[in-house]
């Protein structure tokens, strides 16, 4: 109990003298017990997902076993909305993780539990054809083969802790049991939800590709103090985007009660590189390897700086000389100047 336990350690803290304090304990009884465990109903599979990872190396291989482990017998009660991230837990060593390679800021890179999504993709399509409401899922930046194999493109949810989790609902009305199973020499993982399956069917309708989009033909050069000096290294491969929508149909007395689409758009993806900045790239759409890269483009010539033109001073504008002063003729002789008479009445 924290709140009778916080209230007893602010008393022995304020007013006691001994260091030890007892805890206030709550005893709670388990949901499920042996004595009730047949009676949740887990009496066949409700909804089953198989992926494949053949080919993979043994890093993701290892994070895709301690993933499963740690979901393996999981119970999920009526209602409930079951999330990946929380009931995985932290994605590191302390649970079994190694390093390995995701997705991560656009390219590929070193990250704890890289594969982990091969149990993501998994539970989704366990949880897809059991006809659970799926209130969060994340296709993968681009295709990826390993999930083409036991179902079409547009069937994976990527997952990445604190950003992308997977999370659907038990809308059964019966306690879900998840086992897991990850077989070495098939190279597969399946995922079953037993339960007691409600009255529905699910249909698969699709894919249905709506657009696609071709592999860039520029290589992305990504920089990366920790490459040395010189070199380039390839994280990415090029390839091809689309848009995809597949169908999940929910049967109900032999109608169709809700057609629900799940979209995936995969990127183009262009062919990678890091470098390390003090590294010269090549010139614009060359790739390191190729005859092209051995002359890099020159920095761009400085411009100089354009001369303003100065106008000349306009000309000084000639004033014309005052004109010549008129002389007034005297008047001829015999001539006075008298007054003019005023006009009389």
């Amino acid at each position: 109990d924290e709140e009778a336990s916080a209230v007893r350690i602010t008393q022995q803290a304020t007013v006691g003298v001994s260091r030890t304090i007892e805890l206030v304990v709550n005893q709670v009884q388990p949901d499920v017990t042996p004595e009730n465990l047949y009676d949740l109903g887990l009496v066949e599979a409700v909804g089953v997902g198989k992926s494949s990872f053949v080919g993979s190396a043994a890093y993701r291989i290892t994070n895709i076993e301690a993933g499963s482990r740690l979901l393996d017998g999981i119970l999920i009660a009526p209602g409930e909305e079951f999330s990946f991230n929380e009931n995985v837990g932290t994605i590191d060593d302390s649970n079994g993780f190694v390093k390995g390679y995701a997705i991560i800021n656009n390219r590929t890179q070193e990250e704890w539990g890289g594969g982990i999504c091969q149990d993501s993709t998994t539970l989704f399509r366990a949880a897809f054809h059991a006809g659970l409401p799926i209130t969060e899922r994340h296709e993968h930046s681009f295709r990826i083969s390993w999930y083409e194999v036991y179902e079409p493109y547009g069937m994976d949810a990527a997952i990445y802790t604190g950003y992308l989790d997977f999370r659907f609902i038990n809308d059964t009305g019966n306690w879900l049991l998840l086992n897991t199973y990850v077989d070495r020499s098939t190279t597969t993982v399946t995922y079953v939800l037993y339960g007691t399956k409600p009255n529905r069917e699910v249909i698969f309708d699709g894919p249905y590709v709506t657009k696609e989009y071709p592999a860039p033909t520029d290589p992305e050069f990504i920089p990366d103090p920790k490459e040395p000096v010189g070199t380039f290294h390839q994280t990415d491969t090029a390839r091809g985007g689309m848009d995809i929508t597949v169908y999940r149909n929910i049967v109900q007395d032999g109608r169709v009660i809700l057609r629900e689409p799940f979209y995936t758009r995969f990127k183009p993806w262009a062919d990678k590189f890091t470098y390390n900045p003090q590294t010269p790239l090549p010139p614009k759409g060359c790739y390191p390897n190729k005859p092209c890269a051995a002359n890099p483009p020159a920095p761009p010539a400085a411009t100089p700086a354009p001369v303003q033109e100065v106008p000349p001073p306009p000309a000084p504008t000639e004033v014309p000389p005052p004109p010549a002063p008129t002389e007034v003729p005297p008047p001829p002789p015999g001539d006075t100047l008298e007054p003019i008479p005023t006009p009389q009445p």
